[in-house]
């Protein structure tokens, strides 16, 4: 027998939906055999708890974002049509609520493999595909109809869950990969009647039987969607994590509570996933137990919320999951949050709008490189101000890369990360409207930055975030400090202050707007606002102390590109920017606070 790695305990602590942010909540029916015992003359069992517990996840499904309930087999003790019948009654509160939900077949309920079946039987006449073909995410079923694929959405991203026969034949093994192959960027959730039991110790460490050997290495080994793996039929409960043939792990978890009070009294298990948080609370409780236990019932208390014992934490307990670490060789986007709608960051007056997270509208996988040959970076006004991506020599394929990384505020989903100032860089494209603007009415640049680890001395020095390719030189410019410095620069000083140096059309030279020492590896909205007069700069919304009093018309160069993490000297760019920009915009005036990209995250 295979032994499967503990993971380190944790508890689970579910917090209220509406706090939440990215959560649902998937529910598990585990073995209700013996509450669906009808044995001519011997047994007739009681079903309550079932119905109490479908009733609850009913009532609480808005509350607590279930999405889906999946059985793990062994509805009825005998698979006759009378508890079949039985069974069909309780599970019609879930049809009727229109709650979408899997069920399979275990060895109570069919016996041999799916194969192996005649053509009708009990369990097909009242649980075939057809039942739930209605609520939404039955997406495929096999010939035998005893093994269903399901798709539902929680957290923002669908999510594929399998509900496989307890016996399934090499026909069936072949139809569940068929299934992944179809949906290559979903994650995987894997339903069996049998997959692990306890171990000999008894000790909560899940170990597979033989057949849930043969689930590894047929279909969730090499398959590294499959991250989460649960199933019946043993007892007592138990969990356990093992690494697939990726290097990724793998929850596996044992979920029954049939030998304990009533039948296991209706015990249900909710895994409550947080994309946010990067954790799954997993919880069990019966609620027909609970009622009971209030109503001095002395045996339902022990089942209402079983901790006991409290070290073997397999009940009640939290998995740790990077999602986006997790599932990034198969679904790029996952454990990114969702972009905001781009026309709510669209105020009158914007010129041009980048949101660098994405490349022509299409995520960027995280840690990915733009491609050289990338279509770049669209103009989302709609001005046609879209950016080209520019190397320097001897730039590395990994000097621009995608990151899920950004400010919470942010509009927009992602960066980009320039991972060296010696690498890319990104310019409006030949004949760009931008190049012509002067913006002598006012203006607002803002743009979402991020300074690396060690900034900003040696070759990381006067680093552009926002730039104009011009000199002052170029337009009779007699001042400042260097007429071959840019017409304009929003630039990072060696001290890591911000600066935003420029020639307005009115001055012969440079009027210049200083900041204050910022942090490495912090995220940073900044804002230049003219509002047709005078320059102010904001970061995180608060004015900084230096800004010139002087009349500041417009910024002058035109026409010339601008330039997106870089700067320049005498119309060269000699480096790039190094750390990270999301979000970046440009409008042809002042834009009130509450207009500002800083409020529309």
């Amino acid at each position: 027998m295979a032994v499967v790695t503990v993971p380190t305990i944790a508890f689970a602590q579910p917090s209220p939906q509406e706090d939440a942010d990215g959560r649902f909540t998937i529910a598990v029916v585990p073995d209700t055999q013996y509450l669906f015992d009808y044995e001519a003359g011997v047994t007739r069992s009681d079903p309550e708890p079932v119905e109490d517990a479908f009733e609850w996840i009913v009532e609480n499904r808005e509350e607590r974002d279930i999405v889906f309930t999946a059985g793990l087999g062994d509805i009825t003790e005998h698979a006759t049509t009378e508890e079949m019948a039985g069974a069909d009654e309780v599970y019609r509160i879930l049809d009727e609520a229109e709650m979408p939900y899997s069920t399979l077949a275990g060895n109570h309920d069919a016996s041999g493999t799916d194969a192996d079946r005649p053509a009708s039987t009990p369990y097909l006449e009242y649980f075939s595909p057809d039942r739930v073909a209605d609520l939404g995410t039955l997406r495929d079923s096999d010939p035998t109809g005893y093994n269903t694929a399901h798709v539902f959405t929680g957290g923002g991203r669908e999510w594929l869950l399998l509900a496989l026969d307890w016996r399934m034949s090499d026909a069936s093994f072949d139809w569940a990969q068929g299934v992944i192959d179809a949906h290559p960027e979903l994650p995987v959730i894997l339903t069996s009647h049998e997959l692990v039991h306890d171990d000999p110790e008894g000790q909560g460490i899940a170990t597979f039987s033989s057949y849930g050997q043969q689930l590894w290495d047929r279909l969730i080994d090499d398959n590294d969607q499959v991250f989460l793996a649960m199933g019946g039929h043993f007892w007592p409960t138990a969990r356990g994590q093992r690494d697939n043939a990726a290097g990724n792990p793998v929850e596996l978890n044992l979920v029954n509570y049939q030998e304990q009070y009533y039948g296991g009294a209706g015990m249900i298990r909710l895994y409550t996933f947080d994309l946010t948080a990067n954790m799954i609370d997993v919880e069990s409780f019966s609620p027909w137990a609970e009622d009971a236990a209030a109503e001095g019932n002395p045996l339902a208390a022990d089942v209402a919320r079983p901790t006991r014992p409290v070290d073997r934490a397999v009940d009640q307990f939290s998995i740790e999951l990077d999602f986006a670490e997790r599932f990034a060789g198969f679904a790029p986007e996952a454990g990114r949050r969702e972009a905001e709608p781009v026309q709510a960051s669209l105020p009158e007056g914007t010129v041009a709008y980048w949101r660098l997270g994405e490349l022509g509208n299409r995520r960027g996988q995280d840690g990915r490189p733009v491609p050289a040959g990338s279509p770049g970076f669209e103009d989302l006004s709609g001005n046609g101000n879209d950016l080209q991506l520019q190397r320097l020599d001897g730039a590395a394929r990994d000097s621009l890369v995608y990151r899920d990384d950004s400010d919470p505020q942010q509009p927009g989903a992602g960066s980009l990360e320039f991972t060296t100032n010696a690498g890319s860089y990104l310019r409006t494209v030949a004949g760009a409207p931008l190049e012509t603007e002067e913006f002598t009415d006012g203006y607002t640049i803002e743009a979402f930055m991020r300074l690396p680890e060690n900034c900003c001395g040696g070759d990381r020095q006067w680093m552009g975030i926002v730039s104009r390719l011009s000199t002052g030189a170029d337009h009779g410019k007699t001042g400042g400090w260097n007429v071959n410095a840019p017409i304009a620069t929003l630039s990072v000083s060696p001290s890591r202050q911000l600066q935003w140096e420029m020639y307005p059309t009115n001055q012969p030279g440079t009027l210049t707007n200083w900041g204050h020492e910022m942090e490495d590896e912090v995220w940073r909205h900044v804002a230049v606002v003219n509002d047709g007069e005078t320059t102010t700069v904001y970061i995180d919304g608060a004015q900084i102390a230096r800004n010139p009093s002087a009349e500041s018309i417009g910024v002058d160069g035109a026409p010339s590109p601008w330039l997106v993490g870089a700067s320049s000297f005498d119309n060269t760019v000699e480096k790039s920017f190094a750390g990270r920009l999301g979000d970046v915009r440009i409008a042809d005036r002042a834009l009130d606070r509450e207009d500002w990209l800083l409020e529309q995250g």
